[in-house]
């Protein structure tokens, strides 16, 4: 399954690595940028991208992030994602 995750903190960290580990194709975002999870990835083997490359990417994506941060995502996020990608926040 593609998955994408917006957050790559504790859980953030924890879900790519468990899923990645499950054989699932991960991406993951950061506010930081995708330079910052270079780390992550190669532990992982899951992608570091954009957070609109994030959002985009997934059967599933989960955001991550601590909820007062979720005002500051981009506001068109997930203009373009399909009405089937499942949203878990």
């Amino acid at each position: 399954m593609k998955i994408g995750i917006i957050g790559s903190g504790e859980i953030g960290g924890s879900l790519a690595r468990r899923l990645s580990k499950l054989g699932h194709q991960v991406s993951i975002a950061n506010s930081r940028g995708p330079g910052s999870l270079a780390d992550l990835a190669a532990e992982t083997g899951a992608r570091a991208v954009t957070v609109h490359e994030a959002a985009r990417s997934g059967e599933i994506v989960f955001v991550a992030i601590p909820a007062f941060k979720i005002a500051d995502l981009p506001k068109d996020l997930f203009d373009e994602v399909d009405a089937d990608v499942a949203v878990v926040e």
